[in-house]
C-alpha cells in the first residue's frame, strides 16, 4: 500500500514537472463570420508561444457563425489538443444593437457582445481574458492571465491616444483600450456590470446614435467609451506590453494590437515592421494558403474600386 501511494505521489510530481497537469486559461473572443480567419490567426499566435504548456479553453461568442466556419475553428483547436466552445448571442438584445451603431462601419453589434461575455460563460469560471481578433501574441500570456487584479473587476491597458472625444461628457483620469480585458468574473457578476452597461446605453442613447447627436457630440468608440465610464475606478492598470497599439513601442515581447481602421491583411497597406510580423506569423501558420486566396480577393476588390473611380472621374464628370 505504501508503495502504491508513493508511486501515485511521484506520478503527480512528474506529471506537473512535465506539464501534464496544466493550468487552464480561459480566452474569449466576440466575432462574426468576417473575423473567423483573423481570430484563428490570433489563436495560432497564442498557441505558438505556449511555452508554459498551458491548457486553453477558447470561448467564441458569435453572431450566427456558419457551420463551415465553426468546423474550421473546431478542427484546428482540437488538432492542437485544446478546447473550444461556441456561444451564440442575439445581438438585437444588446441595447437595440441592430440600430445603434450603423453609422460606425467598423463597430458592429457583435463588437458590443464583450459587455455580455461574463454572463454568457459557464457558471464555474472565475476568470477570463477577452481578446480582440486583430491581435498578434508574441509571448506566453500565462503571466498576463495570472495577474492579481486585487480588488479591481478588470485589468486593462492604457489607450495609446490619451485624450478621447468622450471627454465631452465625461472626464477621465486614465483612459483604457478595450482590446485586451482580464476579467474577474465573480466580481463582474456580483456587481451586475453587464446590466449597468446596458442601462447606461439606454439612458444615453443620444450619445450613441448618429441621428441623436447633441451639440455635435457622439461616442467615437462606443464600446470602449462605455467600458471606461461604467468601470471607472474598477480597472487595474496592466503593463503596456500586453496591448501595444503604437508600433514604435513594440519590443517584440507581448501583444501587438493592430488597432484602428488599417489592418495588416488589407490590400494597399504600407509594409512596416509590425505588418511584416503579422504576415510572418500568417505564412508560418496552418492557414498559409488562405493568405494567397485573401490576397487575390484584395487585388480583385482594388481593381473594381479603381475601375469605378476611373469611370466616375472621366465619364460621369464629363
Amino acid at each position: 500500500m505504501k508503495k502504491l501511494i508513493t508511486c501515485l505521489f511521484l506520478m503527480i510530481i512528474v506529471s506537473t514537472q512535465c506539464g501534464w497537469a496544466n493550468e487552464k486559461i480561459n480566452i474569449a473572443f466576440a466575432i462574426d463570420n468576417n473575423y473567423v480567419l483573423f481570430a484563428l490567426l490570433t489563436m495560432n499566435s497564442i498557441l505558438k508561444n505556449n511555452t508554459s504548456n498551458s491548457q486553453y479553453n477558447f470561448y467564441v461568442v458569435e453572431d450566427n457563425l456558419s457551420d463551415k466556419n465553426k468546423n474550421l475553428m473546431e478542427k484546428y483547436i482540437k488538432k492542437q489538443n485544446q478546447n473550444i466552445e461556441f456561444i451564440n448571442i442575439d445581438t438585437k438584445k444588446i441595447a437595440n444593437g441592430e440600430n445603434l451603431f450603423k453609422y460606425l462601419t467598423r463597430i458592429t453589434p457583435i463588437g458590443m457582445a464583450r459587455i455580455m461575455i461574463p454572463n454568457l460563460l459557464p457558471k464555474d469560471l472565475k476568470k477570463v481574458l477577452y481578446l480582440d481578433a486583430d491581435l498578434l501574441v508574441t509571448t506566453d500570456i500565462k503571466p498576463l492571465y495570472d495577474t492579481n487584479l486585487e480588488d479591481k473587476t478588470v485589468g486593462m491597458i492604457l489607450n495609446f491616444v490619451k485624450h478621447n472625444k468622450a471627454e465631452g461628457i465625461h472626464k477621465f483620469d486614465e483612459y483604457y483600450n478595450s482590446g485586451v480585458i482580464l476579467i474577474d468574473i465573480d466580481k463582474w457578476r456580483k456587481n451586475n456590470i453587464s446590466q449597468k452597461l446596458l442601462d447606461y446605453i439606454q439612458q444615453n442613447k443620444k450619445y450613441f446614435s448618429y441621428s441623436g447627436t447633441v451639440d455635435g457630440f457622439v461616442f467615437l468608440y462606443p464600446d470602449q467609451d462605455l467600458l471606461n465610464i461604467v468601470l471607472e475606478n474598477k480597472i487595474k492598470k496592466l503593463p503596456d506590453k500586453w496591448n501595444v497599439q503604437n508600433p514604435r513601442q513594440f519590443e517584440g515581447n507581448g501583444i501587438m494590437h493592430y488597432a484602428g481602421p488599417n489592418k495588416p491583411w488589407e490590400a494597399g497597406i504600407k509594409q512596416t515592421h509590425r505588418s511584416s510580423l503579422y504576415h510572418k506569423y500568417w505564412r508560418n501558420s496552418p492557414f498559409a494558403l488562405s493568405k494567397i486566396s485573401f490576397g487575390l480577393k484584395n487585388l480583385k476588390n482594388e481593381y473594381i474600386y479603381f475601375i469605378k473611380n476611373f469611370y466616375h472621374k472621366y465619364f460621369q464628370m464629363a
